[in-house]
């Protein structure tokens, strides 16, 4: 979705009292499989991550009048949003359960051949052997960038930190992983 609609849906969504809240349904079409793929990552749990999905909007929708608009991706906040929302489920729960980053697996829309899926899936398994020994927080920036897509500015934003910060880390994991996969 383009700002310029997203801004004019954001503000839509902030005017309307009472009644459903139609802009805001367009929004929540547009980002619910994101922030579901997101929180489906880190949880390895469709159910939970269907609830956390609800959670996450709920209170996007609750504090949407005290959203102000600065050009950068409603899904930014969406993300926060979703990984305080994880945080907060993980601390309730006291749950010792770790989800790592390697028990996930990319989505492709074609349909590789049998020797791409081949050759896709050995790296793949070497790509997921060498995240695994990076530590979490570089792990989910990892995701973020590169499996959701995400502008180094929107993860700075989710993960509270600068966007010179989250390029420097970027960079070194980057690097990291590249000295694994060679001595591989």
């Amino acid at each position: 979705m383009d700002l310029e609609k997203e801004e004019r849906l954001l503000r839509a969504a902030q005017k309307s009292k009472g009644g459903p809240n139609l802009p805001f349904g367009e929004l929540y079409k547009a980002y619910s499989p994101r922030i579901k793929g997101y929180l489906l990552s880190r949880l390895n749990d469709q159910t939970l991550a269907d609830d956390l999905v609800s959670k996450t909007f709920e209170k996007a929708l609750d504090g949407l009048d005290s959203f102000r608009w600065q050009g950068v991706p409603f899904s930014a906040w969406l993300f926060r949003i979703a990984r305080n929302a994880l945080i907060d489920h993980i601390r309730s729960e006291k749950s010792s359960r770790k989800v790592r980053l390697d028990e996930t697996a990319p989505t492709k829309s074609d349909l590789p051949t049998q020797f791409e899926e081949l050759v896709e899936s050995e790296e793949d398994s070497l790509l997921k052997k060498a995240l695994t020994q990076i530590p979490k927080r570089e792990q989910e920036i990892v995701y973020l960038k590169f499996y959701e897509g995400l502008t180094n500015r929107e993860i700075a934003r989710i993960k509270g930190i600068s966007e010179t910060n989250v390029g420097t880390i970027l960079y070194r994991t980057i690097q990291k992983l590249r000295e694994k996969l060679t001595e591989d």
